[in-house]
């Protein structure tokens, strides 16, 4: 379940990152511009608040996949290998 959700998070940045309703509106509409939409998440910074196993997973996953930088709050501080991953 963690994973789904994790992948679930993922999916979510990269409809709102790249506009992907917007673009199939526009696609439809027949009004679509020369190139894509909106901005790209690679090297991007990913907030996450509550790294318990989902948000460890999510930001596992968006720097292993996009690179992504990870900043977190939460209650606790993780252990180096927690943070090295994420």
């Amino acid at each position: 379940m963690g994973d789904a959700t994790a992948e679930l998070g993922l999916a979510l940045m990269l409809a709102a990152a790249r506009r992907i309703v917007e673009a199939t509106r526009r696609a439809r509409a027949g009004t679509m511009d020369p190139w894509w939409f909106g901005t790209t998440l690679s090297g991007a910074t990913l907030g996450i608040v509550g790294m318990g196993d989902i948000g460890a997973r999510l930001a596992r996953k968006a720097s292993a996949a996009f690179g992504m930088k990870i900043q977190y709050f939460g209650r606790s501080r993780k252990s180096q290998a927690i943070e090295a991953e994420a």
